[in-house]
């Protein structure tokens, strides 16, 4: 039993609910076994896992400098790989306070702020928390930030765009680190570009299944409002994502 300042991160899958009622969780269950399987062999760390309907949880049981560069590289890979899967999902995290018993109790500051700025996003992306920012300015390695040399491989400060209160339109944004979806973003030539090419390929495949399920889920019913503004919101969280991939990767649009 531990309560105490922890690294959290939150993931929400986007569509989870149709899926079940499609019958294909067995797809996203043999995928997201797969991804664990993967990132185990490529990482260190002990890192905590929770999945509970569509909402993945993971977690250590500190706020180090160590322990965040487990978690980062843990979350970075999960989401990538998830993404290449064509599994649409946003994500988060943070530091704060945290409780956990057995892994059974889980509760704190820490975990509400996690699952709630990955559910404001209104996008495919994965982003630190303003708490989690601060936290790694504090950090020191070679004689730079943490965050400094986040910044230079992983992260970049972005305007992210956030759910509005209203349904049908979305002006808001939010100034948070977001992490760019490319392996090695300080490499240059050709395999950069592939990796970056790889993210927009699944992006838009996935773009293209959600406009086809919802042109299924509408055959032979009137359209009404509700759907018409459901349509809208899965299409802007797409346009939202390919204009971020497009602002960050120099010549994707080529």
């Amino acid at each position: 039993m531990i309560y105490r300042s922890c690294w959290v991160a939150c993931f929400d899958l986007l569509g989870f609910r149709k899926k079940v009622d499609r019958n294909q969780l067995s797809f996203v269950l043999e995928d997201y076994r797969e991804v664990l399987a993967a990132i185990k062999k490529e990482t260190h760390g002990d890192v905590r896992k929770r999945w509970f309907s569509d909402t993945f949880l993971f977690y250590l049981l500190d706020d180090s400098k160590e322990s965040f560069l487990a978690m980062d590289s843990y979350c970075r890979r999960f989401f990538r790989r998830m993404i290449l899967k064509r599994i649409p999902l946003r994500g988060s995290l943070t530091t704060g306070k945290f409780y956990a018993e057995s892994d059974d109790i889980l509760i704190g500051p820490a975990l509400v702020e996690a699952y709630d700025y990955a559910e404001r996003q209104d996008w495919l992306g994965f982003t630190l928390t303003p708490g989690a920012r601060e936290q790694l300015k504090r950090y020191e390695t070679d004689g730079k930030t943490v965050y400094d040399v986040l910044s230079q491989h992983y992260y970049q400060d972005y305007d992210v765009p956030i759910k509005s209160g209203r349904q049908s339109e979305s002006c808001q944004t939010e100034n948070l680190p977001a992490y760019t979806m490319n392996l090695i973003r300080f490499a240059h030539g050709n395999q950069y570009m592939d990796e970056a090419r790889c993210i927009w390929d699944a992006v838009v495949d996935m773009e293209e299944q959600s406009a086809m399920n919802e042109s299924q889920d509408q055959q032979g019913l009137e359209e009404t409002c509700m759907w018409k503004n459901e349509a809208e919101t899965v299409r802007r969280k797409y346009e939202n994502t390919k204009n971020f991939l497009l602002n960050t990767v120099p010549g994707l649009a080529e």
